[in-house]
């Protein structure tokens, strides 16, 4: 589907949109069996599908799938983004919540706070961010056990200390 100039607030679609043109949206939403393919477009509006893969694209907004969303080389996003997994050879900035795997291939620029079960980085990705496993399996709590916290040491000036200048001083 080929979207011409129109300013278009939401799409209900059952099908793949692949677009070379620029589209002004405010929501994407698709339903069923749907993976968009977004190639040298800029986006502008939020996606909500069950796949997306975008390549030379630019997509300012939010993005939603049930599945997997493939950000290949080329492509910038400004937006968060909610999906199972997440594969970045292109940039990324906004918050990332991805309940399975992130892959940073060696391309991918992330300036985002990461929450995955796990995240796979390649030599050359760059990352500025906080990031959490807290879908993984496994906590640290599990193999490390609770320890107290340290007790302040006693300083010079105790009371001990100075009845024994006290009495030398006598």
């Amino acid at each position: 589907m080929i979207f011409e100039r129109r300013e278009v607030s939401k799409i209900d679609c059952m099908q793949m949109i692949n677009t070379d043109r620029r589209m002004q949206i405010g929501i994407i939403l698709l339903l069923g069996l749907v993976l968009i393919g977004i190639y040298g477009s800029n986006i502008n509006g939020n996606i909500k599908a069950n796949e997306l893969n975008a390549k030379d694209a630019f997509i300012e907004g939010k993005i939603d799938c049930t599945e997997g969303v493939d950000v290949r080389e080329n492509t910038v996003v400004l937006g968060d983004i909610s999906a199972k997994n997440l594969m970045v050879d292109g940039a990324i900035q906004g918050k990332l919540d991805i309940q399975g795997t992130v892959t940073l291939g060696d391309k991918a620029i992330v300036d985002s706070d990461i929450k995955a079960k796990s995240i796979q980085v390649s030599n050359g990705a760059a990352i500025n961010g906080y990031c959490s496993l807290c879908y993984a399996d496994v906590t640290p709590k599990n193999f490390f056990p609770e320890t107290e916290p340290a007790k302040p040491a006693k300083t010079a000036g105790t009371k001990s200390t100075e009845k024994t200048r006290k009495s030398a001083a006598s």
